[in-house]
């Protein structure tokens, strides 16, 4: 696998920050791969949420009214454990 800087910057933004980030792009460079090497590596549980491969998660989020409903919804859309600390959430093709 290609050792790709964009890892090292997931990693030391998410040590810094711990906040959300938003990635953007041209298409086909490797921005989803990159997240889910950096989800799977570095935390403890993964989630993925890809509403191209995946339309019907558009109406599961669609009227969520605050963080704390989307993380309700979420727990119900995904079988993985959501821990905090230890979960990155990744949302694919907004």
């Amino acid at each position: 696998m290609i050792k790709r800087k964009i890892t090292n910057r997931l990693r030391d933004f998410y040590q810094n920050d711990k906040k959300a980030l938003l990635l953007t792009g041209a298409r086909q460079t490797g921005k989803s791969f990159s997240a889910r090497h950096f989800g799977k590596t570095y935390f403890r549980h993964f989630v993925e949420v890809n509403f191209i491969e995946t339309p019907s998660a558009r109406t599961v989020f669609a009227h969520a009214g605050n963080a704390r409903d989307i993380l309700v919804r979420l727990s119900a859309y995904t079988s993985e454990t959501l821990v905090k600390g230890e979960t990155l959430i990744f949302y694919c093709e907004l």
